[in-house]
């Protein structure tokens, strides 16, 4: 995929959130605007506003394989844990293009033991303030971090995995961190589980055809919004 059609790709997602979230009704937008709004205050952080990728610190390589910063419907995580019938407690999650770290805070709600996020561009500065200002909220022991670095070199811990991915990245630099992925568990065998969230807002297959490629991600869950596979190499 060239650099002309990844960037209408990600322009045509921020596009469809928008008009779902603010064309459904009159006062619908102000509604969603305020729920937003509301969510950054109630843990004092900063996650809603949208971050094109051309406003990105990141090289221009880099770029032309990642995505506008969208927050993750508040939601979406709790529903996939539901439906993955896990307990949070016993994994640790992990972010893939974790952006300004909602779901990394989402995720300490929900219960997980261990969270992590890896973002490449600036927010992951933004990520650190929110967590900062999270946990002196939270009132508890917290195991929440955020890593400024390429995916493509990121090291899955050595435990069972709650793994969440939001289109942040495609391209070589998905294929590459699927086989990562895929090579540890192959090492070390442990309980994994992979949640795809955005199905329906990338525009193209190729990402139903990337995740296709990768036999090892088996669906076990799967909605119009997102996809929980078990991750199982054979």
């Amino acid at each position: 995929m060239n650099a002309q059609r990844v960037l209408r790709a990600a322009f045509n997602r921020t596009r469809w959130i928008l008009q779902r979230a603010r064309g459904a009704s009159p006062g619908h937008g102000s509604y969603f605007e305020f729920l937003e709004a509301d969510f950054d205050r109630r843990y004092g952080v900063e996650t809603a506003a949208i971050v094109t990728v051309d406003r990105m610190q990141v090289d221009a390589g880099a770029r032309a394989q990642m995505a506008d910063y969208v927050p993750t419907p508040f939601g979406l995580l709790p529903e996939a844990v539901r439906a993955a019938r896990v307990d949070p407690t016993e994994f640790c999650f992990v972010d893939l293009g974790s952006g300004k770290g909602r779901l990394l805070v989402l995720a300490a709600e929900a219960g997980f033991d261990e969270i992590i996020g890896v973002e490449l561009s600036e927010l992951h500065e933004v990520a650190e303030r929110n967590i900062r200002a999270y946990a002196g909220r939270a009132g508890r022991p917290l195991r929440i971090f955020s890593k400024r670095q390429d995916v493509t070199t990121f090291e899955f811990p050595d435990r069972p995995l709650f793994v969440f991915y939001f289109n942040a990245f495609f391209g070589p630099v998905l294929e590459r961190t699927l086989e990562n992925l895929r090579a540890s568990l192959q090492a070390r065998p442990r309980a994994a589980l992979f949640v795809w969230h955005g199905k329906r807002y990338f525009p193209e297959k190729r990402l139903q055809e990337t995740f296709a490629r990768h036999a090892f991600l088996k669906p076990m869950v799967e909605t119009e919004d997102y996809t929980v596979f078990n991750a199982r190499p054979d």
